[in-house]
């Protein structure tokens, strides 16, 4: 346009001059090249979909990248264009669009779950390459991770390594928590994922053994504890319980001697001895009541432990556990059609 205010300018200047003049400057302003009076015939394709973060890329490089939400449109030149639709959670879906002047293809893209990253799944590698990176270290948020004595960030990190060994330490509140070694080369791209918190859920969940939710959280000597107590209060709660139906059957089997007899004299001695049987079948019962109540507090207590008492290192943040978690996933049903609009 500014070259265009240029030629303008100059046809002010010659309107003084003679009509020859004047044709002669549109014939030269007609027959310039400019983009303000061309233009390359264009499409779109629209993306509707479920799924987010989305990247697309033209003909499978770095230099036609879009990052985009549903409903958003993409506009490409007319002709065959291949397009990858990538997202995290599902394998690079690749399709061949033939893009049609002022014609809108619209995409549905939808998966049936929430699954990690998926291992087919080219995003990850596809932002090492914009950003120039070619590894990246995952962890809990909060952790600090150092590359030797230097901090280089907390929880997520991208960096380019250099070809060889190099280790990594994870603190968290100023104390050494686990150490890594990565073995980089240049030209690969390595994701290294090295979660350290637990998951509340799964605690809780543990909690039905009695000390698996402490031994989780990493509380060995409180879950050592009440897996010893709970199993002591079982064990002693089921001999008592034996002693006491033992006693019981005595007494029972006394009882009905007493009420069989005619003898008087013999009816006397079963008389005392019944009183004495019922006394210690009564201690009997008492005790093993009183070693089920214990056990049962422990139990208990083991629950409400599990529920309140927090890991040394805090739960993890399950937003992100979700969005940086790594590993192999199922492959999921992912449904996508096409269409055209005009």
């Amino acid at each position: 346009m500014d070259q265009y205010k240029s030629y303008r300018l100059f046809y002010d200047h010659l309107l003084e001059g003679c009509f020859w003049h004047r044709v002669f400057f549109y014939i030269l302003v007609l027959s310039l090249p400019s983009t303000a009076f061309s233009q390359v015939d264009s499409g779109y394709i629209k993306i509707k979909t479920d799924l987010q973060p989305l990247l697309i890329t033209v003909d499978d490089t770095t230099n036609k990248v879009w990052f985009i939400k549903s409903d958003d449109s993409l506009k490409l030149k007319s002709g065959k264009q291949e397009i990858k639709i990538i997202n995290p959670f599902i394998a690079d879906i690749k399709m061949v669009y033939t893009i049609k002047k002022d014609t809108t293809i619209v995409t549905y893209i939808s998966a049936s779950e929430k699954y990690p990253y998926h291992p087919k799944s080219s995003y990850e590698r596809i932002l090492a390459r914009i950003g120039n990176y070619n590894t990246k270290i995952v962890t809990d948020s909060g952790v600090d991770i150092f590359l030797g004595d230097s901090l280089i960030g907390q929880g997520m990190v991208n960096l380019t390594l250099d070809k060889g060994s190099n280790k990594f330490n994870l603190k968290y509140n100023n104390f050494d928590i686990k150490s890594i070694t990565v073995n980089s080369d240049k030209d690969t791209f390595a994701i290294v994922y090295s979660f350290l918190k637990q998951d509340k859920a799964l605690a809780f969940r543990l909690a039905i053994i009695p000390g698996a939710s402490q031994f989780y959280k990493g509380q060995s000597i409180k879950g050592a504890s009440f897996t010893l107590l709970t199993t002591a209060g079982l064990l002693t709660t089921y001999l008592l319980n034996k002693k006491f139906k033992e006693s019981k059957e005595k007494f029972d089997a006394a009882t009905r001697d007493y009420y069989s007899t005619y003898d008087p004299y013999a009816a006397f001695n079963l008389g005392n001895q019944l009183q004495s049987m019922a006394d210690e079948t009564q201690l009997r019962k008492s005790r093993r009541n009183a070693a089920l109540y214990i056990t049962t507090g422990v139990y208990l207590l083991n629950l409400l432990d599990a529920l309140l008492s927090d890991p040394p290192y805090g739960y993890r943040d399950e937003t992100w556990h979700i969005l940086s978690q790594g590993g192999i996933s199922p492959i999921r049903d992912v449904n996508f059609t096409f269409s055209y609009s005009f």
